[in-house]
C-alpha cells in the first residue's frame, strides 16, 4: 500500500486574482466579514477547495500532530489580510491591481543594465563548470536592448 498524500497544487488557483477580483466590487474600507460573503457567493468551488483540502491534511495527520494548513476561515482571513497589506504597500487599489494584470508586459528594456548586473553577466558567462549560470547570463542579456549589450 502506498502512502497517501494531501493533493498537490495551489489551494486557490489564480488566489490574488480573485481576491483583488471580490475587493474591487466591494467598498475600499470593507472589512473581512464581507469579503468573506462576496467570496463563497462569487467563487462557491474555490471555497469547497479550501475545506476539502484542510479536510484532507486533517485525515492524514496523525492524532496530537499538526499539519501547515490554517482552519479555512483563518486561511481565508489570511489571504484576505496578506493581500490588503500587499495593496496598501504599493499604494494601490483592487482595481488598478487587476487592470496591471491585464497590461501587455515589456519583452526587453532599452536602458542599460545596472553595474551590478552588468558584473554579474559579465561573471557568469565565463563560468566554465557550470551551464546553468551561462544560460543565465545569456537570457538576462537577452532582456536588454542596448548598445552595450548588442555589441
Amino acid at each position: 500500500m502506498s502512502r497517501q498524500r494531501v493533493s498537490k497544487g495551489s489551494v486557490i488557483p489564480k488566489k490574488e486574482f480573485k481576491i483583488a477580483t471580490v475587493l474591487s466590487l466591494l467598498a475600499v474600507d470593507c472589512d473581512f466579514d464581507s469579503f468573506f460573503s462576496e467570496f463563497k457567493r462569487i467563487y462557491p468551488k474555490d471555497w469547497e477547495r479550501v475545506n476539502k483540502r484542510y479536510q484532507e491534511h486533517e485525515r492524514l495527520t496523525k492524532p496530537g500532530k499538526s499539519h501547515p494548513m490554517a482552519e479555512p476561515l483563518q486561511y481565508m482571513k489570511t489571504a484576505f489580510n496578506s493581500f490588503k497589506r500587499k495593496l496598501l504597500k504599493e499604494s494601490i487599489t483592487a482595481k488598478d491591481f487587476l487592470l496591471s494584470l491585464e497590461e501587455p508586459k515589456e519583452k526587453y528594456s532599452e536602458s542599460e543594465p545596472s553595474e551590478k548586473v552588468w558584473k554579474d553577466i559579465k561573471r557568469n558567462i565565463s563560468v566554465v563548470y557550470s551551464f546553468e549560470k551561462r544560460l543565465l547570463a545569456i537570457h538576462l542579456l537577452g532582456k536588454y536592448k542596448c548598445t552595450v549589450v548588442v555589441n
